[in-house]
């Protein structure tokens, strides 16, 4: 009798710096949870595993370098899993967007992936996740229509921290001390990340 298909699967996305989102969790498990595009491609790749009667034997998320693109950062992870998968006779599962929706494909990944063996793209249909189907490309399409709409509102928002930085700076506070208080807030950048003197300086310098 035949072994089951042995399957790792390899999950990836884009951080989003001004939701606050720029690092996965260690565990898969975590992982997924932090990131419905992770947990989408958990999913997916699991319920083809099932179907083809095979076993997901490992598992690794990623998480891109830049928020606008794919990027080469990706690559080393990549080897180490198809060298992983070389070693443990097992196939590398991936879900692949750009192929079925048309939408600009991650060049490092599937440069690389295209060239070796033991390596399944899957296309993303959509999936049953908590019992409500999870469709990517409307998933993709909201975020797409939320970060414009964050990136039109910038410019408003920039002007009430300024505003709010200097009626700090009014009272005597430096910005060492406007940076802690701001981030004790949970106040984050316009971008998304903590504050610090120099870009307190830089962003009032801007304006």
């Amino acid at each position: 009798m035949d072994s089951p298909l042995r399957i790792i699967g390899f999950y990836w996305t884009l951080p989003v710096p001004w939701r606050g989102f720029t690092r996965l969790p260690g565990g898969i498990d975590e992982a997924a949870a932090a990131s419905r595009s992770i947990r989408y491609q958990r999913e997916r790749v699991w319920r083809w595993a099932k179907d083809e009667g095979g076993q997901v034997v490992a598992e690794e998320a990623f998480l891109e370098t830049r928020a606008d693109r794919g990027t080469s950062a990706i690559l080393p992870e990549v080897e180490r899993l198809l060298a992983k998968a070389e070693a443990m006779g097992a196939t590398l599962a991936v879900v692949n967007f750009a192929e079925s929706f048309h939408w600009r494909p991650h060049a490092s990944l599937w440069g690389r992936l295209q060239a070796a063996p033991r390596v399944m793209a899957l296309d993303p249909v959509p999936v049953l996740i908590d019992r409500q189907t999870f469709d990517p490309v409307t998933h993709f399409r909201a975020w797409g229509e939320m970060a414009a709409a964050h990136t039109a509102l910038k410019p408003k928002a920039k002007a009430e921290m300024a505003a709010r930085i200097r009626r700090m700076k009014d009272t005597g506070a430096s910005y060492a001390e406007i940076a802690k208080a701001l981030n004790a807030e949970g106040v984050t950048t316009p971008g998304g990340k903590p504050w610090r003197a120099d870009n307190l300086r830089k962003l009032l310098a801007a304006l």
